[in-house]
């Protein structure tokens, strides 16, 4: 009995591997058409400003672009200045540019929703 049941499970291991195949064989063929979609360029506008989740939120980002190809970044960061964190972040991972916004004297909304800090 024990044996008859190893060999059940070989059997369905065997057709499981199969059919993955045929499955990757499949979608291989299935996208090999679509590789004239690998020349285009995504690019990417991100807001930014301080606050204390800020390298874990921009640190998941760049593990996340930096799997993609053909990808130009944009950084908008609401600071009169660079940020150091933001920018050793981001020269880990992907080239990117970094802008600000060229008026001062800005209006800061504050509330619930946005707590920016000066």
């Amino acid at each position: 009995m024990k044996s008859s049941l190893a060999i059940l499970l070989s059997l369905c291991a065997f057709t499981f591997l199969f059919c993955f195949t045929l499955l990757i064989s499949s979608l291989e063929r299935k996208y090999a058409a679509k590789k004239s979609l690998s020349s285009v360029t995504l690019y990417i506008v991100t807001a930014t400003y301080k606050r204390l989740v800020q390298k874990a939120e921009l640190t998941r980002l760049c593990n996340t672009f930096k799997n993609v190809r053909n990808i130009h970044w944009i950084v908008v960061e609401d600071s009169s200045e660079r940020q150091k964190l933001v920018v050793s972040q981001m020269l880990l991972f992907i080239p990117f540019l970094f802008t600000r916004p060229a008026a001062k004297g800005l209006h800061v909304q504050r509330g619930s929703v946005t707590h920016r800090d000066k």
